[in-house]
């Protein structure tokens, strides 16, 4: 009988905080978007001291797949995915292994 597709040898979950990190901000980021009365990223990115490019970069993360979002949280990820990963790459199930 399979359970949940657990292998009862392989290693406890690890959450990695720089990519909870990530997630957090992403989502703070998205929230001050959503309530701010800025007309652009610029003025955003300056209040929380960040490049533009950087500051939307990370507020992609908001807008991860729920179940690649929820793996995350428990420390489920592909080993080797990093914070960098998830900001570079837009194709999230393939480059991240979520297939």
């Amino acid at each position: 009988m399979v359970i949940e597709h657990t292998d009862p040898f392989a290693p406890p979950p690890k959450p990695d905080p720089g990519l909870i990190i990530a997630n957090v901000n992403a989502h703070r980021f998205n929230e001050r978007l959503l309530r701010s009365r800025a007309t652009n990223f610029d003025d955003l990115a300056k209040s929380e001291k960040l490049h533009r490019s950087y500051y939307t970069q990370v507020l992609r993360l908001a807008y991860l797949a729920p179940d690649i979002t929820a793996a995350i949280l428990k420390g489920r990820q592909l080993s080797g995915v990093t914070a960098a990963m998830l900001i570079e790459h837009t194709h999230q199930r393939t480059t991240l292994g979520f297939t």
